[in-house]
């Protein structure tokens, strides 16, 4: 009885696989950001009252505001991008080795419209290579996930959940934080979202 139907069981197999969510990582490189994007992180941090380079010089990194930036832009700036909602247009990631915390570096997307850059997301993210990005989108957005955040389009703005409850791998365990990513695919960790 099988004989027969295996062109038709093989045809749902390939139906089913061909809708499985891939999963991808967003390219981030350290020091990528062209003069245009390097002038639009500057001016988002301005803008948000934000004195990053203040703050290099006070570590020691620099000694005036434009050393601090090219330091910042070559050692702490990664930069990639990536079409998150579907206009065939790439928005731009900026991912800030500097503002770091327990769950990750601030990591910002932004996006340009009618010739202004702002931000569109922001979200922690562990490493550079843990943004990463499933094949499921929503009206055209992408859910994205890193180690701490999972986040997806609600038809408005992406709102997301904090994936490990916010703890750090000393919190967890060694054999917790396995369940976790193998529980969760090899990128980073599974988008928890609503049907």
């Amino acid at each position: 009885m099988i004989g027969p139907l295996r062109p038709i069981l093989f045809a749902a197999a390939v139906a089913v696989a061909s809708t499985a969510a891939a999963h991808e990582r967003v390219s981030l490189e350290r020091g990528r950001l062209t003069d245009s994007e390097f002038e639009i992180v500057k001016s988002y941090f301005a803008d948000h009252e934000y004195p990053i380079e203040e703050l290099a010089i006070l570590e020691g990194m620099a000694d005036t505001p434009e050393e601090a930036w090219q330091v910042l832009r070559r050692d702490r700036l990664y930069g990639g991008h990536y079409d998150f909602d579907g206009d065939g247009r790439r928005e731009l990631v900026v991912y800030i080795v500097w503002a770091c915390g327990t769950v990750g570096c601030q990591t910002i997307i932004m996006r340009e419209q009618d010739g202004v850059w702002s931000e569109y997301l922001w979200l922690s993210v562990s490493e550079a290579e843990n943004l990463c990005v499933s094949g499921t989108r929503r009206q055209g957005h992408v859910d994205i996930y890193s180690w701490v955040d999972g986040m997806w389009w609600n038809g408005e703005e992406y709102v997301g959940v904090c994936l490990n409850d916010c703890e750090t791998p000393d919190m967890l365990g060694e054999k917790e934080i396995r369940r976790k990513i193998k529980a969760h695919g090899d990128c980073a960790t599974a988008p928890v979202a609503p049907e």
